[in-house]
């Protein structure tokens, strides 16, 4: 069945600007967001060893959002932001016998964190980023989804960083930069068929 996948998304915000470090203002905001499956295509490689399913499912699946956002600029030209986002998503797995479990979404992301320092001075701009990546639950290739449950499975959170030089032009910028400074892989376990994210 090839339906077209259907949800509903509301959520809001808050932000509030205050006066940090004397009379220089910083932001923080907050958002909230909820994501209502009612059809959702789903590949599972949960229900049978060697085996992705692949079907719509209009039963329970969700995904909240969580977010909080803080900016601030202490003197011209240099700019600091902050961001830290949780997410809560779940959906139905249907066993071969039939039983229809919910269950974290594999391979998303519990959390995600960063902070972006830039600087301008005339025509350069310099911008350095730490990006902390949560853990997400792997899938229970077994079809265990009782141990997804109650004990999961888990890869391991792990950091990036970037950095970057720009120099503006009038109708040009060059740009030299660098993304995983750390060179930090995706790699498998110790018997060698488990996909996890780490060194």
């Amino acid at each position: 069945n090839d339906d077209m996948e259907k949800a509903l998304t509301v959520g809001g915000s808050l932000s509030q600007t205050f006066p940090l470090a004397g009379d220089d203002m910083a932001t923080i905001s907050f958002d909230y967001f909820r994501s209502q499956f009612f059809n959702t295509m789903v590949f599972d490689q949960e229900t049978a060893n060697n085996t992705i399913a692949i079907y719509n499912s209009n039963e329970r699946s969700f995904t909240d959002n969580y977010q909080v956002d803080f900016n601030w600029t202490p003197f011209r030209g240099f700019d600091l932001f902050a961001t830290f986002r949780y997410t809560n998503a779940k959906i139905t797995l249907e066993q071969e016998s039939g039983e229809k479990v919910l269950v974290e979404r594999p391979l998303t992301s519990r959390y995600k964190g960063l902070i972006n320092i830039q600087y301008a001075v005339q025509r350069w701009v310099f911008d350095v980023t730490a990006q902390l990546n949560g853990p997400v639950r792997l899938p229970e290739l077994n079809g265990d989804l009782d141990k997804a449950i109650s004990n999961p499975t888990l890869s391991p959170s792990y950091p990036m960083f970037f950095a970057q030089v720009s120099y503006k032009m009038s109708n040009l910028t060059l740009y030299l930069g660098c993304e995983n400074i750390a060179n930090y892989l995706q790699g498998v376990d110790g018997n060698g068929n488990l996909p996890i994210v780490g060194g």
